[in-house]
């Protein structure tokens, strides 16, 4: 019982981490594209 808690819970916390690994640069190039739109849409203009 004590042994599958914590698997669960240190699978739970490597899927967490791993979520907020991939989370957070799509977030980030996310912004770069968006600054990159806005920077294209100035020349443009």
């Amino acid at each position: 019982m004590s042994f599958s808690k914590t698997l669960f819970v240190s699978v739970f916390s490597a899927s967490l981490l791993s979520g907020l690994m991939l989370l957070v640069p799509s977030q980030n190039s996310y912004a770069d594209v968006s600054v990159n739109v806005q920077l294209g849409q100035n020349l443009h203009n």
